[in-house]
């Protein structure tokens, strides 16, 4: 297995842009020969909102931009991901989501050993 780590930069629930202090994407794939397998992925967002969240436990189509690296010189890389998840808690201003199918955007490259 190989999983990833990616700060958030902007998040997205259904459309509706939820302001983050900070946030992070933690993606776990199943390796296959030719390494991470991009399809086969389990995902959980955990998200440290401005504002308390005022959600239900429920399932979003989430947007995310994150941090998926840096350039030659030095300059941050963003991606788009996309996917569906639940809210599986929540207390005051931080959200959990897990990822309820597949998250599309992820490359190989941003996965570690």
């Amino acid at each position: 297995m190989q999983h990833a780590r990616l700060v958030i930069h902007r998040l997205h629930l259904d459309g509706v842009e939820l302001p983050l202090r900070f946030g992070t994407l933690v993606a776990v794939a199943r390796t296959d020969d030719d390494g991470p397998a991009t399809d086969r992925i389990d995902w959980e967002i955990v998200a440290d909102g401005v504002e308390q969240y005022r959600g239900e436990l429920q399932r979003h189509h989430v947007e995310l931009l994150c941090i998926t690296g840096a350039d030659d010189e030095g300059h941050l890389v963003l991606g788009e991901l996309e996917g569906d998840a639940i809210v599986v808690r929540f207390v005051e201003r931080t959200v959990v989501l897990r990822g309820d199918g597949p998250l599309t955007g992820l490359t190989p490259e941003v996965f570690e050993a």
